[in-house]
């Protein structure tokens, strides 16, 4: 298998926020090109007149074919795209609080945005690379925004969604149509598929795995949510609140989750955890 190493890695910074819709300060993207030693703001909109340092950045992308190309999802701004590496931005979608994104591996021209319209939840679609867009799904009720969306790896057609309410909705043909999966009662966070099958990271319950085309899902995170076990990890408590995961997308066994109790990780597929000691903070 041929890996191909990119030399530029970029870096979002953003505003949190516990208010659903409430758009806080962005503070905008840096990158680096020398592995972390020293970083740039790489905020400058194509023309000069515009700038993404308001930007509340949610996702970064890497373009599959073509890792100069990089796409950046905003909760205050749509989507934007670099064709210089994070040198200039585009605004390719606005007027959409933009939570997750997609791009089609097979034709990334067809790239889909997952989010909130005027407090609705919203999944839209473009297969022309942004310039036009067409809504694919839509919630029924308002303050119920998708929060993730996630492509099959093995068939670009496939997706898989989230949403605030705790829905699981899957379509088989690219957004003409959706099915009802699960319903876990409580926020998703993320929503991941990988070639062993679909993750969903439920905010205050973990991090389960599924088929995606039935309700088979399984916690595999319960170790996390017991007092006893965390003890020994010489935490306080167990997890209340799950943010962001990492799934290995070639063996799916190397997880990675962070939470309100720190970061953890699992080299076997989550049947045992440890946890990841971050470097402490070094004062001046």
């Amino acid at each position: 298998m041929k890996i191909r190493f990119v030399s530029v890695f970029l870096l979002f910074l953003v505003s949190a926020s516990c208010s659903l819709f409430a758009q806080p300060q962005g503070a905008g993207l840096s990158k680096t090109v020398n592995g972390g030693m020293d970083w740039v703001l790489i905020n400058k909109q194509d023309g000069g007149s515009g700038s993404m340092a308001g930007a509340n950045i949610s996702k970064l992308e890497f373009d599959p074919k073509s890792p100069e190309i990089v796409y950046s999802g905003s909760y205050n701004g749509g989507i934007f795209i670099s064709q210089d590496s994070g040198e200039t931005w585009k605004n390719i979608l606005n007027k959409i609080n933009v939570y997750d994104f997609g791009i089609n591996a097979n034709d990334t021209k067809v790239i889909y945005a997952a989010g909130a319209f005027g407090g609705v939840g919203k999944v839209l679609k473009t297969t022309d690379g942004g310039k036009s867009w067409v809504q694919k799904y839509s919630e029924a009720v308002e303050t119920t925004p998708v929060r993730s969306m996630a492509i099959n790896p093995s068939n670009q057609n496939n997706i898989i969604i989230g949403t605030e309410s705790g829905n699981v909705i899957r379509s088989n043909d690219g957004g003409e149509s959706w099915q009802f999966i699960k319903n876990f009662q409580s926020r998703i966070a993320r929503v991941y598929w990988t070639g062993a099958g679909v993750f969903v990271l439920v905010r205050d319950m973990g991090l389960f795995k599924g088929s995606g085309v039935a309700d088979d899902f399984k916690l595999i995170t319960s170790p996390l949510k017991s007092e006893n076990l965390l003890d020994q990890f010489s935490q306080k408590g167990a997890v209340g609140n799950f943010n962001q995961a990492y799934i290995d997308p070639f063996t799916s066994n190397l997880i990675y989750i962070t939470s309100d109790k720190g970061l953890f990780k699992s080299t076997d597929g989550g049947v045992s955890w440890n946890t990841v000691k971050l470097p402490a903070k070094q004062e001046d």
